[in-house]
């Protein structure tokens, strides 16, 4: 026979020799089993609760489980707890005891302490807004003609009865500013409130309105001196200003010079000259960047006005 058979059998041999002694001499050592919790009504959840997902026990079995346990990945058992005919809206308090382990070893003694306290809960569903969470700056050459806005601005999370309440709001993924050049919708997922709660819907598109930046120059604009009935006679010097205003540039390009507004008030002035700043009124999303000059003198004359006669 050739030497190398020889020494393969023989150690095949050995090894089932190895085996069968294994088998049958008996061990008592701890072992570690997944805790599983079952009988649960779907209606109902365990959301929001904890529990040891291992129980450590005393067994005793052959030498050859113990080494297919510990080598080779094998299961001992696990403890089970069955939840059929549970209540919600109490407390459920349990001690785990010898008799939940079901298992192939013998003797079986349960080394922890373990003692079960689970709220259990109806699954129930609350429609709440969404809040779109931003990061970054828009580029300088860029503006928001509104904030971000989440389309649906709603969605419905679905969890535990106790956890849901009217102030909860759902948030999105950050939209990153610095990185918008323009409007368009932006898909970004839903991040829950709550780590027991699960938005209904994955994602939302977020609406992102924004328009390039530009600036004009509004020269000769008028000013228009307010006053109430019977007041005194007011003149404004000068009474024209140069309005330098941004905002977006295609808006801006199309505006005229009776799109911007300057008024200065004289309620509650005494007669004589008074240096004044003027109110500027501007179309939506426009701003101020200058106005020349930035004050004026109103003049408040001695009495009031009479209509001359035809």
């Amino acid at each position: 026979m050739n030497k190398h058979v020889l020494k393969l059998f023989c150690l095949l041999a050995s090894i089932l020799i190895w085996v069968q002694v294994a088998s049958s001499v008996m061990r008592t050592r701890e072992v570690v089993v997944p805790l599983r919790l079952t009988g649960l009504p779907e209606t109902l959840t365990l959301a929001g609760n904890d529990w040891p997902e291992t129980v450590r026990l005393s067994a005793r079995g052959s030498k050859w489980r113990f080494f297919l346990i510990r080598y080779f990945g094998h299961r001992p058992g696990e403890a089970v707890v069955d939840l059929a005919g549970i209540e919600p809206g109490v407390l459920f308090t349990r001690d785990l005891t010898d008799g939940d382990i079901e298992t192939s070893l013998t003797e079986v003694v349960v080394l922890d302490n373990v003692e079960l306290a689970l709220n259990v809960d109806r699954i129930d569903t609350l429609s709440v807004a969404v809040e779109v969470a931003t990061r970054g700056e828009l580029p300088a050459e860029w503006m928001l003609l509104s904030p971000p806005r989440a389309e649906p601005d709603s969605v419905a999370l679905v969890g535990p009865s106790r956890i849901l309440s009217a102030d909860l709001k759902a948030g999105t993924a950050p939209v990153d500013l610095s990185r918008v050049h323009g409007s368009g919708p932006i898909r970004r997922e839903i991040v829950s409130p709550h780590p027991d709660l699960v938005a209904a819907t994955e994602a939302v598109q977020v609406l992102v309105e924004a328009a390039a930046v530009g600036r004009r120059v509004f020269e000769h604009v008028p000013l228009v001196p307010l006053m109430d009935a019977g007041q005194l006679h007011v003149e404004v010097f000068p009474p024209v200003a140069s309005v330098e205003i941004g905002g977006p540039a295609e808006t801006l390009s199309r505006l005229t010079a009776s799109a911007v507004s300057l008024t200065v008030s004289s309620s509650g002035l005494e007669a004589g000259a008074h240096t004044v700043r003027p109110e500027v009124m501007l179309p939506e999303h426009c701003r101020l960047l200058s106005l020349e000059p930035e004050a004026f003198m109103l003049v408040v004359g001695g009495g009031p006005l009479r209509d001359e006669a035809p």
